[in-house]
């Protein structure tokens, strides 16, 4: 008879990549590590303002995948992130943090035949519906209004 002795560890620290493909979102790319045992059954996500106190930060709990996105974060900002893998023991130490600047969400006037960008914006909305109904009738209209300025008396 042969009896086989596990033992069970908290999980190796992941490593993670981030990237800003659009304004206001970060995307967290995780890589668990191959010798874990038992299994990875999710993650521990953490980001802050990056001069802001971790204390303060806010956690998005995971039970599956290595693709997330972080959302309704403000424009042009920096924002540390860390990373923290949980199996059946527990959750591993966190990771380094990485910062990374979100993107900012540029205005184009078009005046002619000629494209400027004018602005970046420094925060997000409130809300996606507050960006939908009104910054882009906003950029609407004041395009109209540089396409036909000999319309307006």
């Amino acid at each position: 008879m042969y009896i086989s002795i596990y033992f069970l560890v908290l999980p190796n620290t992941p490593k993670f990549v981030l990237a800003s493909e659009e304004p206001g979102v970060l995307g967290v790319s995780i890589f668990p590590s191959p010798q874990d045992i038992p299994p990875i059954t999710g993650y521990k996500i953490q980001w802050k303002q990056d001069e802001a106190s971790w204390k303060h930060a806010r956690e998005y709990l995971t039970s599956a995948g290595n693709e997330f996105l972080i959302q309704d974060l403000d424009f042009d900002t920096d924002y540390a992130v860390r990373v923290s893998a949980r199996n059946e023991i527990g959750f591993s130490n966190f990771s380094e943090s990485f910062v990374q600047k979100t993107k900012g969400f540029i205005v184009e006037n078009i005046a002619g035949d000629s494209k400027v960008l004018s602005s970046t914006f420094n925060k997000s909305p409130p809300s996606r519906q507050k960006t939908f109904w009104g910054t882009p009738y906003i950029v609407m209209i004041a395009t109209w209004i540089l396409r036909h300025p000999n319309m307006i008396s």
